[in-house]
This record gives structure tokens, C-alpha cells and sequence, in this order.
């Protein structure tokens, strides 16, 4: 029979050839397929369970012949995992890999432990502490990542000083994300260590982030360039970078990066219905909508400002703005006729971060092929105005003639309401006194 030692020894006999090929180049594009192809949990393998049970069975009988050095990497990592490191039947595999850790010089597997401290790590736990004080004692075997490590972060095996030391240098750091990256965290969106210094960094810096510079590199921070967002922890970040204004609006300019950017990460909340949006505070949610509201108005006349030349469109620009900044417009909807939704793609675009907002498209032909129309809901009421001397519209909140809000086409010819009023004399008194 052999011994596990005697399997990872001659799993090691690999490390004795020199590489003919660059590995700066090797690392690099490592990097890009770990940023695009995040880790999948190794608890989530449909084969994990039986790899598991294996490996105990070798455990308990001390044959370990024809073990390939993968699965041990694999077994050790999941054994640390839920639901695995709640089993008391796997106490003993556990310890035993641990006690391996301290007589081998085995890479893989002293990096396997590494990424399983990081990414199943919870504070005040017993097997984080003990993967902490295992590691510490090999801390001179780890690789030249594991040793970047220690160098940036000495207390990176004491799990209650850890997640603070994390913090202190990313809130020093212009990109946190790259720089986490750079001293050799592999997965700085990571589970386990990183999702404590997420929500640390966040409450660290929470009362900062009326601070444009602030709260632009926590944006960065949740989607670095060429990154997908991070989804954990969202909820606290988006409810943090809108909490300090909820009284007072922040620069023109801030508001709309602010929306660009959260949009373009967890996409438009009036339409997505799941997570994050749905956990996030009904209030904050409500801002939030109502920033949205003013970035489809201000879409709507900027792009049909440059397809229609007619002065009388500039007049409503002013009046529904008007109405928004007196956060009087509940929500708003646009739907583009084909010119209006080319030039507002186009408008998008320059931005790059919000082409995640989304509008309708309106479909009638003939006359009304040039047709744009602005869907509002304000108070109790459903109001429909539209380019091309389209004359605006009331409705009823509850009319089931009032056009709803959020879909994807319709059609100008077939919305008939009860009252309209073209934009004839003062027009904008009809529409005061009936909202």
C-alpha cells in the first residue's frame, strides 16, 4: 500500500523540468480567464460527495495506490466546505490532511489549502482557526504568491485581524480590485475572506461616500474594467451609495454616473424584478427609480430634440423636468419610434456604463412612424404626451384603457383616452390641474 506522503512526493517529480515558455505570459492570461470564469463553488460539484466518500474509505484503510494528486487538492478543499465540514464522519480525514500539510512540500496541495482558507472563511470559526494555525506553521513552504502574501499582509493567519489589515489597504488603494490581485489574492471577488472585507470596506467608508472620488472607486471596486459585477454583497454596497442622499440629490453629474454605473452592474430595477433589486430597501428603491426617471426624460428630449426640429418639444423638456426636480413624477417609461431609438442607442453608447437603460418602442406607422412617446405615472394619475404634435393625454390610474408601464411596444394610435389637450395656449395648467 502507499502512503498519501508517497503519492504527492512523486506528484512532485513534475517540478524538476524547466518550463520552455514564458510564464509572466502564463500568469497573465491566467488571470483573464479566473476575471472572466470565476471558480465554481467546489460544494456545487455534482461529483464532489462521491470523491469525498472515497477518500475517506482511503483514510480509514491506509491505501492511498493509484490516488491522483488532483483529487487530493480537490477532497481537502471540499471537506472545509459546507455542507461537507459539518460531517463528524470526515473529523478524521480533515485532521489528517491538516497533519499532511506539515510533512509535505507539496505545491498544489499547500495552495489547495491556501485558496480553501480564503474561500471558506467565517470568523469565530473552528476550522478557519485551524486551517490558520496549520498554515501559519508551513508558512515558509508556501509558494512565492503565498510569501507576496505575507509581505503585504503579516497578519494574514490571525482570522481576527485579517479582514481588518484587508480593509486598510484597499481604502488606500486607487483600484482595490487590481491591487488585491497584484500581491496574489487570485479571486478578489471571491466567497469567505473577501465577502468579510467586502462588507468591512463598505462600513468603513460609509460615511464618505457623499464623496464623489469615494464612492467612484467603490463602484469601481464592485465592477472592475472587464469584470463581472460582484454580486455578494450588493445590497449593502448600492444601499450604501444611495443612503446620503435621500434628502438631497447629489451634482447632475454624480447622479448620473451613479445611475449609469448601478445599472450597467445589476441592470434596471423597473424591469428586473430579482436580486439585488428585490432585497434592497423600499425607500432606497424609490430614489433610485426616481434618478432613472430623470435619465429617460432627459434620453427622451435629448434624442428627440435631435430629430425633430419643431421649438415646441423644448417647452415640454422644461415642464417635465420641472416636474421631476419637484419629485412630483413617480415613474416614467419612454417608447422610441425607430428614428428617436436609433439616435438614443447612439446617445447611450457615448456612455458605455448605461446601456443597460432600457425603453419601449413605439410601433404605429403612417403618420405616426416619427412618433415618440413618454409614459408617466404621477400620483393617481397615468399621463401620455409624444413628439410630432401628439397631444397629451390623461388617465386614470386605475382606466383599463390607461396604458401600463414598462412594456415593451405600443402602439400611439391606440391610446384613446377619455381627456387630451394639444399643445395649444397654456397647456401646462391643464396638466397641473389634473394631477
Amino acid at each position: 500500500m502507499s502512503s498519501l506522503a508517497n503519492i504527492l512526493e512523486s506528484g512532485n517529480s513534475y517540478s524538476q523540468i524547466k518550463p520552455h515558455f514564458n510564464l509572466e505570459r502564463l500568469r497573465e492570461a491566467s488571470q483573464k480567464i479566473e476575471e472572466r470564469w470565476p471558480n465554481i463553488e467546489i460544494s456545487k460539484d455534482p461529483e464532489i460527495g462521491t470523491l469525498v466518500s472515497e477518500l475517506n474509505k482511503r483514510f480509514h484503510s491506509g491505501n492511498w495506490a493509484g490516488c491522483m494528486v488532483n483529487h487530493v487538492c480537490k477532497g481537502f478543499q471540499a471537506v472545509f466546505c459546507l455542507p461537507f465540514r459539518n460531517y463528524s464522519d470526515l473529523d478524521g480525514l480533515r485532521n489528517f490532511f491538516l497533519s499532511e500539510l506539515i510533512v509535505t512540500n507539496h505545491n498544489p496541495l499547500l495552495n489547495a489549502a491556501l485558496d480553501t482558507y480564503f474561500e471558506t472563511f467565517e470568523m469565530d470559526s473552528l476550522h478557519t482557526f485551524e486551517l490558520a494555525r496549520t498554515l501559519e506553521k508551513v508558512q515558509f513552504k508556501l509558494s512565492s504568491k503565498g510569501q507576496n502574501l505575507l509581505l503585504h499582509f503579516p497578519n494574514l493567519f490571525s482570522p481576527d485581524m485579517i479582514v481588518h489589515e484587508i480593509v486598510n489597504k484597499i481604502e488606500k488603494a486607487e483600484q482595490p480590485f487590481r491591487y488585491l490581485r497584484g500581491v496574489g489574492f487570485r479571486s478578489p471577488h471571491g466567497r469567505g475572506l473577501m465577502d468579510y472585507a467586502h462588507l468591512e470596506y463598505i462600513n468603513s467608508i460609509s460615511d464618505s461616500l457623499y464623496d464623489s472620488e469615494v464612492c467612484n472607486r467603490l463602484m469601481d471596486w464592485l465592477q472592475p474594467k472587464g469584470c463581472k459585477a460582484r454580486m455578494e454583497g450588493a445590497v449593502e454596497a448600492i444601499e450604501a451609495i444611495i443612503r446620503p442622499w435621500l434628502n438631497d440629490d447629489p451634482s447632475p453629474k454624480q447622479l448620473s454616473k451613479i445611475t449609469r454605473r448601478l445599472i450597467g452592474m445589476y441592470k434596471d430595477p423597473r424591469t428586473m424584478s430579482g436580486f439585488p433589486w428585490i432585497k434592497i430597501d423600499p425607500e432606497i428603491r424609490g430614489v433610485f427609480i426616481r434618478w432613472i426617471t430623470g435619465e429617460n426624460l432627459r434620453l427622451l428630449f435629448d434624442a428627440i430634440t435631435d430629430t425633430n426640429s419643431s421649438h415646441m418639444w423644448e417647452d415640454r423638456r422644461n415642464f417635465y423636468l420641472d416636474l421631476h426636480r419637484q419629485k412630483r413624477i413617480d415613474s416614467v417609461w419612454v417608447a422610441f419610434a425607430p428614428a428617436g431609438k436609433a439616435r438614443a442607442k447612439e446617445i447611450l453608447k457615448r456612455f458605455g456604463e448605461n446601456e443597460n437603460l432600457e425603453f419601449g418602442e413605439q410601433i404605429a406607422g403612417g403618420s405616426r412612424k416619427n412618433t415618440s412617446i413618454l409614459i408617466a405615472k404621477i400620483g393617481s394619475k397615468i399621463l401620455v404626451d409624444g413628439s410630432h404634435s401628439y397631444s397629451v393625454r390623461m388617465f386614470k390610474e386605475n382606466d383599463p384603457q390607461a396604458p401600463k408601464l414598462y412594456k415593451l411596444q405600443y402602439n400611439c394610435d391606440s391610446i384613446r383616452p377619455l381627456e387630451r389637450r394639444p399643445h395649444l395656449g397654456n397647456w401646462q395648467d391643464w396638466v397641473l390641474q389634473r394631477i
